[in-house]
């Protein structure tokens, strides 16, 4: 199977979007019902999807995966919220 990197719409600032989206439903779930239960939910949301993203970066960068191309790409993006400033950078360049 050929892979190839992904790097535009949401992926042009983050390296996981649907993680950060899933970390998000889980603490604003919390946050609407006020549950302890989905508190701890939330955290094991966010404590799995870091692991879970280091996991698949570990894979992505190495020479099976993706490789240079991956690292480079990891190097300007942020793992799961973007960084401002450089969007502000970009598109003042632009």
């Amino acid at each position: 199977m050929d892979h190839r990197l992904v790097s535009d719409g949401p992926y042009r600032h983050v390296r996981h979007p649907v993680y950060t989206s899933m970390i998000a439903v889980a603490l604003g779930a919390a946050l609407v019902f006020r549950s302890y239960l989905l508190v701890g939910v939330a955290a094991l949301s966010i404590v799995t999807h870091l692991w879970w993203a280091a996991a698949e970066e570990k894979l992505l960068g190495s020479p099976e995966g993706l490789g240079d191309a991956y690292r480079t790409y990891a190097s300007h993006t942020d793992r799961f919220l973007p960084d401002v400033r450089r969007i502000r950078r970009s598109s003042a360049s632009s």
